[in-house]
């Protein structure tokens, strides 16, 4: 049987605290209390209020004796694509699968500081542009030309 206490913990731990740590490079790393857990997530924030509309990502349950388990227990989603904001909800669950009802959910978004691909440049010069935008040799000493640089590359994203 899930406590009450357990779970009104859960509630004020998840509420108050908003244990919902981003370190970076596409996870996010969620922090509760030491009770059975399921982790919803979503990317639609009006989904967010009931977790069936959410996705189930993580089930946790926690079979021990409660003086035997961890203070808290961690669960890191990934990978998460970065600059997309997520939605997750924790529900608390006991061995015997009886869950807390009311749910609230906090808002991630993962981050890449990673560096990009560098890009093949297939063309890197000086140009000079006419009126009409079209190029023409640097070295014209048309003085109605506009200077300007050519960079012309491919990516593998």
């Amino acid at each position: 049987m899930l406590y009450r206490r357990e779970s009104q913990l859960l509630q004020k731990f998840w509420a108050a605290t908003g244990r919902l740590s981003l370190n970076g490079l596409q996870t996010a790393k969620l922090i509760w209390p030491n009770i059975g857990f399921i982790v919803y997530r979503t990317n639609i924030k009006e989904n967010a209020r009931d977790i069936r509309l959410m996705d189930l990502v993580h089930t946790e349950l926690v079979t021990d004796e409660p003086y035997l388990r961890p203070s808290v227990i961690e669960w890191i989603d990934t990978p998460v694509p970065g600059l997309t904001d997520f939605y997750y909800s924790v529900v608390a669950v006991d061995e015997a699968g009886n869950s807390n009802t009311k749910v609230s959910f906090k808002r991630a978004r993962a981050y890449d500081y990673s560096l990009p691909i560098e890009p093949n440049w297939e063309r890197s010069e000086w140009v000079k542009l006419n009126s009409a935008g079209n190029e023409v040799p640097y070295s014209s000493t048309d003085t109605t030309l506009v200077p300007a640089v050519v960079l012309a590359f491919t990516s593998l994203l």
